[in-house]
């Protein structure tokens, strides 16, 4: 079996101090295997913006729980190297001023105009898939 691109495992957080603190996540575990197309859905409220904000290194380390992507642990990667490799596509999406190709690749300066139409054609073929 192969490791997956993304696991997730026991994950725990508190919000806050003391008799206030809430817990935003909750024992949660998942995986996400390469190839698979996944979507993390809930209430408002329930964590799934500080889960991606973890997984992002937006935020100070969880309780509990462990955060591997490709095999390492989150702590292990730089930003950096999680944003050239995660997209997070948020309710609201903000897009700049500019072109749809400046806005694909605000997120690596010095891409080449091959590296984004490849992003573009990936896009064009996965937008069909979306749908279904």
């Amino acid at each position: 079996m192969t490791q997956p691109l993304l696991d997730i495992r026991n994950l725990k957080v508190r919000i806050g101090a003391g008799e206030h603190a809430i817990r935003a996540v909750d024992d949660v575990s998942f995986h996400i295997n390469r190839g698979e197309t996944f979507a993390l859905l809930g209430e408002s409220g329930c964590g799934k913006s500080t889960i991606l904000r973890l997984l992002l290194r937006l935020t100070p380390p969880l309780d509990s729980g462990e955060i591997r992507l490709f095999g390492r642990p989150v702590e292990s990667w730089s930003r950096e190297e999680i944003a050239a490799r995660i997209c997070w596509v948020s309710q609201r999406p903000f897009v700049f001023s500019g072109t749809i190709a400046d806005n694909i690749a605000y997120g690596r300066p010095g891409a080449s105009d091959a590296e984004v139409e490849r992003v573009i054609e990936a896009v064009r073929e996965a937008l069909p898939a979306a749908g279904s």
